[in-house]
């Protein structure tokens, strides 16, 4: 049945693999949902509005619809005619969001959609107060979780009243992929920062209390505030540890408690090093850019979701261990040769995804030779 808690094949009522329709502006995150719906045992389908992007490399990237990028994200009439078409047209059995965007408007039209099952989401207005940073903090303070003291800037005038020592990081209430998010270390360098927002129009922000320590993070899947599954994750270096840690959980638990939580998530937490004290950060109510490592490991938050639509559910076991960087670049394909032809990684999970990405080279390629020509421009 599972492997490390990974959902077998799903299979239409006829028997034959089901079809999944993403909504994404975002290649790379669209890239990750199809690895993971792949993994899954999900025939993909990309509603896009860009015929071309790293995702369009792999083979499971080619099925596409193609629409307005506006139109998408904020699902016109029109878009949502064309979407629902789609689904006819090619037996499309659940339709789930990637990127921020896509996944806001869905949770508002979530009830356009005809003939396909919606992947498991949270009301918008739940939505809307995890995404927005300053609401968040808001919340995690009602509730007692711990989370480094913030204050939002509104007009230049405000800095006088910053209660919080140096350095600090200041941040746009919305966002993603850390864009926007930057690290002040003096009061002169805070003022200068805010003065040219406030000149480009960025106000207001977010300024936050500094916290040294380790980056770590919780993937969750949650039903009705309850977690379903779980995985605390810390980059090393290319690869990913999942270690148990019970601490992020139990603030995880809280967080969906709170708001009655349904779908996937991604926190962003930090460990403070003077007190060894887990602090929460963010709160992603949508699929992460990280995604195919937790299925690499054997936790596929596709299937997962998607078993929440389905009479019973299998009990989910905690996972913990590592995982090393799957992709088909020519050092991993060395590696693999190296080992006499057995891929990267050593339980059954991993090597599956080895499989598939092996199977699935030229986003990786792509990415590589990229790279490597950038170092080499002067």
């Amino acid at each position: 049945m599972v492997d490390g808690g990974t959902k077998p094949p799903l299979k239409s009522s006829g028997g034959t693999v089901k079809r999944l329709l993403i909504l994404s502006i975002k290649p790379v995150f669209t890239l990750s949902i199809v690895r993971t719906a792949v993994l899954a045992g999900y025939r993909t389908y990309v509603a896009s509005d860009q015929d071309w992007g790293i995702d369009r490399l792999s083979l499971h990237g080619q099925r596409r619809l193609l629409l307005p990028r506006e139109s998408l994200a904020n699902g016109t009439p029109e878009a949502l005619e064309r979407i629902n078409e789609y689904i006819e047209r090619n037996g499309i059995d659940l339709v789930l969001a990637g990127d921020t965007d896509c996944t806001r408007m869905l949770t508002v039209h979530r009830g356009a959609i005809r003939g396909a099952a919606v992947f498991p989401m949270p009301p918008v207005e739940v939505f809307d107060q995890l995404n927005d940073k300053w609401s968040f903090y808001n919340l995690l303070v009602a509730h007692g979780i711990p989370t480094p003291r913030s204050q939002l800037v509104t007009s230049l005038d405000e800095i006088d009243r910053l209660d919080l020592g140096y350095p600090v990081m200041v941040k746009p209430p919305r966002g993603e992929d850390s864009k926007g998010v930057r690290r002040v270390d003096d009061r002169p360098a805070l003022l200068r920062d805010l003065e040219r927002s406030a000149r480009e129009g960025q106000l207001p922000l977010i300024v936050q209390e500094f916290i040294p320590g380790p980056d770590i993070d919780l993937d969750l899947l949650a039903d009705r505030g309850e977690l379903v599954c779980w995985l605390v994750q810390q980059r090393v270096g290319s690869g990913m540890r999942f270690p148990a840690d019970d601490r992020l959980v139990a603030l995880g638990r809280a967080m969906c408690r709170a708001v009655q939580y349904r779908g996937v998530g991604h926190v962003d937490m930090r460990i403070d090093e003077r007190t060894d004290t887990v602090l929460a950060i963010e709160f992603n109510p949508r699929f992460w850019g990280s995604l195919p490592f937790a299925s690499w490991l054997g936790v596929n938050f596709v299937g997962w979701g998607a078993s929440l639509l389905e009479p019973g559910r299998p009990t989910f076991t905690p996972q913990k261990g590592y995982c090393p960087w799957l992709g088909s670049t020519p050092g991993t394909v060395a590696r693999w040769i190296g080992r006499g032809f057995r891929g990267p990684g050593e339980s059954e999970a991993q090597q599956r995804a080895w499989a598939m990405q092996f199977l699935d080279p030229l986003p990786e390629w792509w990415d590589w030779t990229a790279k490597r020509l950038a170092r080499r421009k002067p």
